[in-house]
């Protein structure tokens, strides 16, 4: 075992650790997050759906804690698939990423809509 190549290291041990640990850092972010996650769809009963109040169809929101931006809601002016965070995919549920990239439903509405 006095082959070079074959020779064990601890210069080559952290070599490789370094370049593997590294990938493992860097490959989620080219990948994205997983297909489990993104289908994923957000529960109204949630406790960052109930801080957004958000619903699953516009013309439930609630317009005594909310008030005008529920209101337009309600009248069908503001739901998810026309906010500007509405990931659109062209189905019925989307990511947004206020909620971690969970899919929420395009008829769907929260407080934090803001005009496509």
């Amino acid at each position: 075992m006095n082959d070079a190549t074959s020779k064990f290291t601890r210069r080559r041990l952290i070599r490789t650790a370094t370049m593997f640990g590294g990938a493992g850092l860097v490959a989620p972010a080219l990948v994205g997050p997983n297909a489990a996650e993104a289908a994923e769809k957000l529960d109204a009963s949630a406790a960052s759906a109930r801080t957004f109040g958000y619903v699953e169809v516009a013309a439930d929101a609630d317009v005594e804690r909310f008030g005008d931006k529920a209101r337009q809601a309600r009248n069908g002016l503001q739901n998810c698939a026309n906010c500007q965070f509405y990931a659109d995919s062209g189905q019925d549920w989307a990511g947004c990423p206020l909620f971690g990239g969970r899919e929420v439903a395009g008829a769907g509405w929260c407080k934090a809509w803001i005009a496509a």
